[in-house]
């Protein structure tokens, strides 16, 4: 099974538009609310992407100006924090 991970957004609106950049550039994704243990804020949403294309979905988001917060790897137990 493919390592998946979550990249952070901190509004609806901006996981949109990230969404598209990606699609654009063949990167699939899936939008979703953040888990709770993971957006103490509240109001955080994500995208979940294979972990093998992290590196190229970030660098396409910089290049766009697209901000985004923290990426999470997820794993069997729960979420580890990567280092990006």
């Amino acid at each position: 099974m493919t390592q998946k991970v979550i990249v952070l957004f901190r509004s609806l609106t901006r996981a949109q538009h990230a969404a598209r950049r990606l699609a654009g550039a063949g990167i699939g994704t899936g939008l979703r609310r953040t888990p709770g243990p993971l957006s103490p804020g509240g109001c955080v949403y994500c995208l979940r992407l294979p972990e093998e294309r992290l590196e190229q979905a970030l660098r396409i988001l910089r290049e766009a100006g697209v901000g985004f917060g923290r990426v999470w790897r997820e794993e069997a137990d729960g979420f580890v924090e990567v280092v990006v």
